[in-house]
């Protein structure tokens, strides 16, 4: 596992949706906590490059979990 605290996320195009604060441990698959609280399921991540973490939700995820 690579620790990714501190990496920026992207969606895939390139668009910034923040930083990663925490990694949350889940049963079925970690969670992305970012600064802004919006936490990103990490099924979604499609690479992780250094200092970058790009995403690809499906349309309307983010939304749910956005405190």
């Amino acid at each position: 596992n690579i620790d990714v605290v501190g990496f920026d996320v992207h969606d895939r195009s390139g668009a910034v949706l923040g930083t990663v604060v925490a990694v949350e441990p889940n049963p079925a698959h970690d969670i992305l906590v970012l600064a802004d609280g919006v936490m990103i399921p990490a099924p979604f991540v499609t690479d992780v490059a250094p200092g970058v973490v790009t995403v690809d939700p499906p349309e309307g995820l983010l939304d749910l979990f956005r405190p």
